[in-house]
């Protein structure tokens, strides 16, 4: 076995993520038969923003990973809930991943939020039960297939 160490890093330099980058360009060729769209798994995140006269009042921030749309907050100021907001953002995200050949809408709630019912309602299903999550609470995992 080689003499190795390992290092915490909060980042690389552009030759290291040149090399990684090469071997994940083998692994997808192996895998898939050829080259993945790189841009597909770059998560970067996206956010689409509510505003009333200039205020923001609502956001909602993912991010895009290998045709998976990752929604990691869908949020709106508690004075303007009830009046769609929160449903034209999700509209937007899911109009989003359609145009951009998303295979699925993924995210975590905790099962007590009122937005659960609207992800229901634009057709997200319950997958899986998160025991002992965030903050010890047990969360869900939703999905909307697309394609």
């Amino acid at each position: 076995m080689a003499n190795f160490i390992i290092e915490h890093a909060h980042s690389m330099s552009k030759s290291e993520q040149s090399i990684i980058d090469h071997e994940w360009d083998t692994y997808d060729r192996n895998l898939y038969g050829q080259k993945y769209n790189s841009y597909a798994w770059d998560r970067e995140k996206q956010y689409y923003k509510a505003y009333v006269t200039g205020e923001l009042i609502g956001i909602a921030a993912f991010e895009i990973e290998g045709g998976v749309v990752v929604l990691d907050e869908l949020i709106v100021i508690e004075s303007y809930r009830g009046v769609g907001i929160g449903t034209a953002l999700l509209e937007k995200v899911i109009e989003m991943a359609e145009q951009n050949k998303c295979h699925k809408i993924t995210l975590e709630t905790h099962p007590k939020l009122h937005a659960v019912k609207l992800y229901e309602k634009k057709g997200f299903k319950r997958e899986a039960v998160l025991k002992n999550h965030f903050g010890h609470e047990d969360y869900v995992l939703m999905s909307k297939y697309l394609t």
